[in-house]
């Protein structure tokens, strides 16, 4: 073999170990990028625990009782988010109401109609 020869073998055995290398370290980073959360709502450590109001005795007298009747747990249901919740916490949660996201089909049309100039 010629030293030429010599040393391409090496430099692709280089490149092949820095190509594992490189897949490994992306990978790691591609599976820990969901959990870092970006764009999520911020929290509020000093705040402590949200008071839910009830939900946790309501929570133990469904468990205590026995079946409960369709018709009951429709009205219960109804009451607020739903039967166990009720409102606890209605005002803190998202939602389309008290949210001033815009949809992403008003983001599709302006975004077409400043293309095509169009209004």
């Amino acid at each position: 073999m010629t030293p030429l020869n010599l040393s391409i073998s090496n430099l692709w055995k280089n490149l092949r170990v820095l190509a594992i290398a490189f897949t490994f370290v992306l990978l790691f980073f591609v599976s820990a990028a969901p959990a870092l959360a970006i764009g999520s709502a911020p929290s509020h450590p000093a705040s402590g625990e949200e008071p839910l109001e009830g939900v946790f005795k309501e929570s133990q007298e469904s468990v205590k009782g026995g079946p409960r009747k369709m018709g009951e747990v429709q009205k219960k249901a109804n009451e607020g988010l739903n039967e166990v919740q009720g409102k606890a916490n209605v005002e803190s949660m998202n939602r389309p109401e008290n949210s001033s996201a815009e949809a992403v089909s008003e983001q599709v049309q302006e975004a077409l109609e400043s293309v095509t100039g169009k209004r």
